[in-house]
């Protein structure tokens, strides 16, 4: 398990902001030191993740930076021995300036947590005075020991629907180091090179894209994994279609692509006729197929482990003939596969340690949870799912090689949701949903959005809506007389007003975080202004004496339901529009200061 020492509760804020999901022995905010330059890590800094931790620190520094002889770094795994991944684990002593030592020491298991190590200095470094024109940043002194509870962290562009374009993924998995994570699944399930066409050499463009993505992976600490889906049409005693799907993996990896996975998912269950007069049984067949491709990857330069998503993912043993093909399946396949499993249904709303090791079991096979949140393929991506990762247990972490979390067709909008699921696979024994999804809005600067975030609550791991608007309604219908409403419609008053503001965030800069944001969710945030004028209608309509105004109000709000319903795009309206049904209806008074 994660060091579970509690983050200090005095000092840098931003501090307690960083280091909240990691291990953190001491910090003292009060004594502060340079930010380093550049690292020293003796044999490993020719080490390609080293060299990217140092493009990374020399990137962040600034002109006033003073330029040190180096941050000490050096590799000794034997310092992390109960770490589930040794080679990601760090220990960093940051000294206060003046100390006769190096400003920054690290022992890392490894290359990863040397980088790691990095991205926590970086996001730990205090700005300088823009008043002083000698000052440089500093850090907080103090000492940190971290490493995640999960081996594999990551995200399975898997989703049904318009894939992610090349950008979206670029600047997804820049912040993917950031949050600590180690790994990405392309399985877009639309790409024609990735399911209908597998067996065709895709274009050059393609290619290109590939080769980017596969460097911009490894810049940022991630293991890029290209994932082919040809379950819906390869012959698994074809030696053809075999050799096809070797070709793609040459391909793949003449690209700097070093891990693959296999796909098995959605696909029919009845076999083709040359497989059916060679195999008894489809788990038989597609074993046949898993081990044979299983015995080549090492000859093509491609590192274990090759990741399989069966054609049962999810469940346990539903019936008999349901626990027959897994177990059938996971019995057959080399025992150095891993093995996709999306929970106790495809929409788990929650995980347990005894989940995770009944899957375990019932599969004899590692096990990656292909996490379908806060994916929306299922609702043709109307719906945002902004809400934070919930419903799993610390404990799943003994019982798991690790998370791929499924995202939405709106890749700024998945980062918040994911970002949370982060900090839970890091220290899941420490985890707070709502903190984690608060300093992920800060972190990105959305805090304009936040209306927005409260109307996209509600998922199968959560459902209803905001807790802070039922409250209100709550109160709002129990209150009586004249304490019914005062305290109630300053609050409806200032939600609303939020609601108007909210897509100003696009004007704070054509490239920002919340600029980005908006962008994506412009039909959102247009459902949800329409949302905030209706309420505003309603709310004065209601309070109108005059029966000219009151009908004047009531063709305006007519007006505006018509522009809100028109749009496809949905977000958690319920209690605001039953409020507006009770103004129409004249059954709550509004008091007016």
């Amino acid at each position: 398990m994660p060091p579970v020492n509690d983050p200090p509760t005095d000092g840098d804020p931003l501090a307690r902001l960083t280091l909240a999901p990691r291990g953190v022995s001491s910090l003292r905010p009060d004594r502060r030191t340079p930010l380093p330059a550049a690292i020293d890590a003796d044999r490993w800094r020719e080490a390609p993740l080293v060299r990217a931790a140092n493009r990374r620190l020399l990137a962040a520094a600034g002109p006033r930076d003073r330029i040190l002889p180096a941050a000490l770094a050096r590799i000794d795994a034997e310092r992390f021995p109960t770490a589930p991944a040794p080679d990601e684990a760090f220990r960093m002593l940051i000294a206060p300036d003046g100390d006769d030592q190096a400003p920054v020491q690290i022992v890392a298991g490894g290359a990863r947590g040397i980088f790691y190590a990095v991205e926590t200095l970086i996001a730990l470094v205090s700005p300088a005075d823009p008043r002083d024109g000698a000052a440089q940043r500093t850090l907080p002194a103090g000492e940190i020991e971290s490493f995640p509870a999960f081996r594999r962290r990551g995200i399975v562009e898997g989703f049904y629907g318009p894939p992610w374009s090349w950008s979206d993924r670029a600047r997804t998995l820049a912040d993917m180091a950031r949050l600590g994570l180690n790994t990405f699944f392309h399985a877009p399930k639309d790409d024609p090179c990735h399911r209908a066409a597998w067996r065709e050499r895709p274009e050059e463009v393609y290619s290109d894209h590939v080769r980017v993505a596969a460097e911009t992976a490894a810049d940022n600490g991630v293991d890029w994994f290209y994932a082919l889906h040809p379950g819906g049409s390869i012959r698994c005693s074809s030696d053809d279609d075999f050799r096809a799907l070797v070709g793609r993996v040459e391909w793949a990896r003449t690209l700097g692509v070093r891990h693959v996975a296999l796909l098995l998912d959605d696909v029919a269950e009845d076999m083709a006729a040359e497989d059916r007069r060679r195999f008894a049984s489809l788990p038989q067949a597609q074993a046949h197929l898993v081990n044979r491709l299983h015995e080549r990857l090492g000859d093509l330069g491609i590192e274990p482990p090759l990741v399989v998503c069966p054609t049962r993912y999810h469940g346990f043993l539903d019936d008999h003939a349901d626990g027959e093909f897994k177990r059938g399946f996971g019995a057959r396949v080399h025992p150095e596969v891993a093995f996709f499993w999306t929970g106790n249904w495809v929409f788990a709303q929650r995980i347990t340690a005894a989940d995770a090791q009944a899957a375990r079991d019932i599969y004899g096979h590692e096990i990656i949870v292909w996490d379908n949140y806060p994916v929306n393929d299922a609702l043709r991506g109307r719906r945002l799912f902004l809400g934070p990762y919930r419903g799993r247990e610390a404990g799943a972490a003994a019982h798991l090689l690790g998370v791929a979390l499924n995202p939405m067709q709106q890749a700024r909008a998945s980062l918040p949701a994911i970002a949370t699921a982060a900090r839970f696979l890091w220290n899941p024994e420490k985890y707070d949903p709502d903190a984690a999804l608060a300093a992920e809005i800060q972190a990105q600067g959305l805090g304009a959005l936040q209306p927005l975030f409260e109307r996209c609550q509600s998922s199968f791991l959560s459902e209803g809506e905001h807790p802070a608007l039922l409250r209100l309604s709550d109160a709002w219908r129990a209150a009586q007389g004249k304490a019914r409403g005062r305290a109630e419609c300053a609050i409806f008053a200032a939600l609303l007003d939020g609601m108007l503001a909210a897509d100003l965030a696009a004007a704070e800069g054509a490239d920002s975080p919340a600029a980005c944001f908006a962008r994506e969710c412009e039909p959102f945030l247009k459902k949800l202004r329409l949302l905030g004028e209706l309420a505003h209608a309603t709310y004065h309509a209601a309070s109108a004496t005059d029966p000219a105004t009151r009908a004047r109000l009531d063709a305006v709000r007519a007006r505006l339901e018509a522009a809100r319903a028109a749009i496809p795009e949905e977000i958690d309206d319920g209690a605001i529009l039953a409020w507006l049904t009770e103004y129409a209806a004249g059954g709550m008074v509004c008091w007016r200061k």
